[in-house]
């Protein structure tokens, strides 16, 4: 499984990588929006983890960017604080949302519980349908 995690704050992606390290998932690690689509170019992400609100592009946007270029990515928000615009923005192109702070093992048991569905969805075409479902 192969997953991007994007946030502007380090520590965030930090606590991340030391609960996720003995994970076998293949795990990126993205600080903006910007960086997280040019990863995703050279990266078949499975899931897309973002933070809502971050300089530049949020993650309302990016997730939107992410619906438009890569359907299939399962596209999750993990946020402390959003405004209501943004919560409804986002509501249209995430599949889930985790408030912050957020236990990692509940987030991986998650995230591993939806890959199981997805896997049962055993071709990319179906999976595109299914990812750009927006509500």
């Amino acid at each position: 499984m192969k997953v991007i995690f994007v946030d502007d704050e380090q520590f965030i992606l930090d606590g991340l990588k030391r609960a996720l390290y003995a994970s076998d998932w293949q795990i990126k690690f993205a600080t903006s929006g910007e960086q997280a689509l040019n990863i995703l170019k050279d990266f078949d992400a499975d899931f897309i983890v973002s933070d809502m609100r971050m300089p530049g592009m949020n993650g309302a946007v990016l997730l939107e960017k992410v619906s438009e270029l890569y359907p299939s990515i399962v596209r999750i928000i993990l946020s402390g604080h959003a405004n209501l615009d943004l919560s409804v923005r986002a509501s249209y192109v995430a599949h889930q949302w985790f408030n912050k702070p957020c236990d990692p093992l509940v987030l991986k048991t998650e995230i591993e519980r939806i890959n199981d569905i997805r896997c049962d969805l055993a071709y990319e075409e179906v999976r595109q349908i299914v990812g750009a479902v927006n509500t």
